[in-house]
């Protein structure tokens, strides 16, 4: 990255202050865009949360103006109407891209791949694009990762041709990515270790909506999971939240940069499964809202001859939480989760959390698959 200007040493050096603050993603994601638009202007912006598995919107992070106008957009362009599937928000994370400037003509946009530029001639590039009504002076779409899996997106519009994004912009969008990414990482950490679990609910929910795009049925649980859902990124009190209008998306554009046909998001109940399918006798659209639950642990064996505390922590690595999410859960430090940690693993004869399951694999699955009949 070239040498930064003022503007956007400013901007990075108030997005790197976010990394130690205790707030929720949608307040991290309002703060990352006010401190871009002072080096990345636009007329508007808004951002995702990511669902790492399908690559899918789960959640709405933060918009700064122009509400209606991502509404629209996300129930009638986001995945279906979209000029080209590579330049789609999964298309580009499939593609390992965090950064592009997409403008009505094919050599004026920044960041793509020839051959996704090569796809559609010129022509069928601009009318493409203008048959959406796409902001004249372009879009700027980014996506974060963190850990080696996608956790949010960005896309950023310019209302006039003049304005149009620049290769220094979007250099600095690309350079920025990696730390935007962790940050809101951390605030999803975070959101899910304090935030105590509401009464968990094992009922799956179902909405039907008809093709006209009105609710037909919504089962009491559905109704339920969406409130749940409204807490943690609903579009307004009158619309349906983002991880299911990102469901619907999905199954409409019948497209396969998204990797799966259902999508996680995380509420104050739990993680929840979010999948839509088509009748094909009236056209209707059902929505199954399912709970996610992990599968519940086995019996440790006896002659582990582990401590109470022990067993405890150790019930919960096997589920897969971390240090620190173990911590908050036992109101302890994570010092001594380590130390019960470095304890079984003395008693063991382990070095880490891999060889720990292998150890439960050993003593606990194979040997019922070697008394089986």
């Amino acid at each position: 990255m070239a040498r930064l200007s003022k503007a956007q040493e400013h901007a990075r050096q108030q997005i790197r202050q976010l990394e130690g603050l205790d707030e929720t993603p949608e307040i991290t994601g309002s703060k990352i865009l006010v401190a871009l638009q002072s080096a990345i202007p636009s007329d508007s912006a808004v951002l995702f949360g990511v669902d790492p598995t399908s690559l899918l919107f789960n959640r709405m992070l933060a918009h700064n103006r122009g509400l209606a106008q991502w509404q629209h957009w996300l129930q009638k362009i986001y995945l279906v109407g979209e000029p080209l599937n590579e330049l789609s928000f999964p298309g580009l994370m499939g593609a390992n891209l965090a950064a592009v400037g997409i403008h009505d003509r094919p050599q004026t946009s920044l960041g793509i791949p020839r051959p996704a530029l090569e796809i559609l001639t010129p022509e069928d590039w601009w009318r493409r694009y203008h048959d959406i009504a796409t902001p004249t002076g372009g879009i700027l779409r980014a996506c974060f990762g963190a850990n080696g899996r996608w956790v949010a997106a960005l896309e950023l519009a310019r209302h006039e041709s003049r304005q149009s994004f620049q290769a220094g912009e979007v250099s600095f969008m690309r350079w920025l990515a990696p730390m935007i990414g962790r940050i809101l990482h951390l605030a999803y950490e975070r959101e899910q270790t304090s935030q105590t679990i509401a009464m968990r609910s094992d009922v799956n929910g179902i909405l039907v909506l008809g093709t006209n795009g009105q609710i037909q049925v919504c089962t009491p649980a559905a109704e339920t999971w969406l409130q749940h859902l409204g807490e943690s990124g609903s579009l307004g009190k009158d619309n349906l939240p983002t991880a299911v209008w990102a469901a619907i998306a999905r199954l409409r554009s019948n497209t396969k940069n998204s990797p799966a046909s259902h999508l996680y998001v995380w509420t104050s109940a739990g993680n929840l499964r979010i999948e839509a399918s088509q009748s094909s006798l009236d056209g209707s659209t059902a929505i199954v809202l399912a709970p996610d639950r992990p599968p519940i642990p086995p019996d440790l064996p006896l002659h582990w001859q582990l401590t109470p505390q022990e067993r405890q922590v150790v019930l919960q690595v096997v589920q897969g939480f971390s240090n620190q999410q173990i911590a908050t859960a036992f109101t302890l430090s994570e010092h001594t989760i380590e130390s019960h940690l470095s304890h079984v693993y003395e008693k063991l004869s382990v070095h880490s959390r891999s060889e720990l399951l292998a150890c439960l694999f050993r003593d606990v699955y194979w040997a019922q698959i070697q008394s089986a009949p």
